[in-house]
């Protein structure tokens, strides 16, 4: 019953298939886009220069890449994932946003250049979504590679001097996937959505720490707030001790002399 369970299949080869485009075809895709939206000065130059507008959108291991201590980015384009990609696209591109805006589903008639990132960065994502099950009908494979295609061709057409990545999508859709191949794939997949959801329990014990922080801190407020108003009543004690002495030896002072005069 287990082996079977993993078996090669239709549903596991349309998903196989997505995950190629996934991996390979749209980091590819976006890496020429950026290349071409970049200033002749070259990526290091522009993250220089503009990184007020990108660092603050980045997690410590992105950070790490793009701006390593001490010194200038010396990588390359090819270096970096899709998510990175995205963010430099989004952000250092000089793309306007969609009619939904950026990280946001668009809208099926919106056909600009950043509805179409978008659209390639959601069905990303609902790759990462479908790893546990590693499987698609073909119904919905279809509707999927159909989005994916369009979107490909689109970017192509309008940004780019090549007709590369729409061939590489059509011939992974026909191309053989044996069992290993779909494996490795799929695979992969799951790898990098298991690093998404590390990065996701990180982000909540750190969102937990810092309300179990903040509770503490609350804590110590109310604390020091009794502990001020303890020291003003004992302020208050004191002067009151220190007025009624005063009254007292003003009294003894003054019925003394009343009693000297009377001799």
């Amino acid at each position: 019953m287990a082996a079977a369970k993993y078996q090669s299949s239709k549903e596991t080869t349309n998903f196989a298939r997505i995950c190629r485009l996934v991996i390979d075809v749209i980091p590819d895709l976006f890496r020429d886009l950026l290349i071409a939206r970049l200033p002749s000065s070259g990526l290091a130059h522009v993250l220089t220069n503009q990184k007020g507008q990108v660092f603050s959108r980045l997690n410590k291991q992105q950070e790490k890449i793009l701006y390593p201590q001490g010194g200038l980015f010396q990588g390359s384009v090819k270096d970096l994932d899709t998510s990175l990609l995205y963010i430099l696209l989004r952000n250092l591109g000089n793309i306007s946003p969609h009619q939904n805006g950026w990280g946001k589903v668009p809208v099926k008639a919106d056909r600009s250049l950043s509805a179409n990132i978008d659209r390639l960065r959601e069905q990303r994502n609902e790759a990462y979504a479908h790893a546990p099950n590693a499987s698609l009908s073909d119904g919905e494979f279809q509707a999927r590679w159909d989005i994916i295609r369009q979107s490909v061709e689109e970017i192509q057409n309008s940004e780019l001097n090549t007709g590369s990545f729409v061939l590489a999508v059509d011939n992974i859709l026909t191309m053989r996937m044996d069992p290993s191949t779909e494996k490795n794939f799929i695979t992969l997949i799951a790898q990098i959505e298991g690093e998404i959801s590390d990065v996701k329990d990180r982000q909540d014990v750190i969102t937990a720490d810092m309300g179990n922080l903040k509770g503490e801190m609350v804590g110590m407020s109310v604390k020091q707030d009794a502990m001020e108003t303890d020291i003003v009543d004992l302020q208050a004690m004191s002067s009151l001790s220190f007025n009624l002495v005063k009254h007292m030896f003003s009294f003894i002072e003054a019925h003394s002399l009343d009693v000297f005069a009377s001799k």
